[in-house]
């Protein structure tokens, strides 16, 4: 007890419990980005393959473009509202 009265007495305690939330805040961002790539990687090698495949099977580089852009979802229009299966029936 006696050093968080000397602690708080002299003004060390705030820069201390700051640096503890930062580092805390970026130990968190980094997780996710660590967890996002990790999520990521199967559909990259996934795309890798495919794109192999089409290349040894003789397709064109504007075939295998079309392709690739016919597999990925049409974000812009895209709704931030939750999927019917998820939305609640009051």
């Amino acid at each position: 007890m006696e050093l968080i009265r000397v602690l708080t007495e002299n003004g060390v305690i705030i820069p201390i419990v700051g640096m503890i939330f930062a580092f805390g805040i970026i130990a968190i961002a980094q997780w996710r980005k660590y967890r996002q790539a990790d999520l990521e990687l199967p559909l990259k090698m996934q795309t890798l393959a495919l794109k192999q495949q089409m290349v040894e099977s003789g397709m064109s580089a504007s075939e295998i473009e079309r392709v690739l852009k016919a597999q990925q979802p049409d974000v812009s229009n895209a709704s931030r509202s939750c999927p019917p299966a998820l939305a609640r029936n009051d």
